[in-house]
């Protein structure tokens, strides 16, 4: 089990082009929790059959009513929720593990946890210390954080400690955080959470 050998054969610098079309592929995924019922126990499905197909360059929504299981599948998908679920997740026709999965993929939460008393700057700055490699240069770290404040719209607010932030900021900042390792695949559970009209 293994990401396709033609996705990591184009990394470079530890990052996998975006050029590379990708296909993900759920199918036939089931996941169920027990549930007490009276003095015994029974398994409850949340997800049934899903079959479904994401690809590379496609924005893709999820929609559904509150308990439906987006949150669940997209739990599955980022490796967060490892057990009691069946079915097969293929990328370009490959099998692969939520460990593998990791790699090439990002996750934003509805919550993301950030230090309080770091400011936006600081914290990508942290954030791209750990998460890039070490062969990057701290001026190309640097670099790619100014290029993400810029991104975000919020250079005017760099500087501003994350505890201070509106709920919006902080979602445009942990989008922020995920984008320093350039994923091609991003994950986004509720997105819009927070935001008001204007961001």
């Amino acid at each position: 089990v293994s990401i396709p050998k033609q996705i990591l054969s184009e990394e470079q610098n530890g990052f996998i082009p975006h050029n590379i079309h990708l296909k993900l592929e759920l199918k036939e995924l089931c996941y169920s929790i027990k549930e007490k019922k009276g003095k015994g126990k029974y398994m409850k499905e949340i997800l049934k059959d899903v079959n479904v197909e994401f690809n590379s360059g496609r924005l893709t929504a999820i929609i559904g009513p509150s308990g439906a299981g987006k949150t669940t599948l997209l739990n599955i998908l980022s490796g967060f929720r490892k057990q009691n679920f069946k079915g097969c997740i293929t990328l370009n026709g490959e099998k692969q593990n939520q460990r593998d999965l990791r790699i090439i993929s990002s996750y934003i939460p509805q919550e993301f946890e950030m230090h309080p008393l770091l400011t936006i700057r600081e914290t990508l700055l942290t954030a791209a210390n750990l998460k890039l490699e070490t062969k990057i240069s701290q001026w190309k770290k640097i670099a790619m954080v100014n290029d993400i404040v810029e991104l975000l719209g919020m250079k005017k607010v760099e500087n501003t400690f994350v505890g201070k932030l509106s709920g919006g900021e902080k979602k445009r900042l942990s989008i922020g955080i995920e984008l320093l390792t350039n994923p091609p695949i991003m994950l986004f559970d509720e997105p819009t959470r927070n935001l008001k009209m204007y961001e």
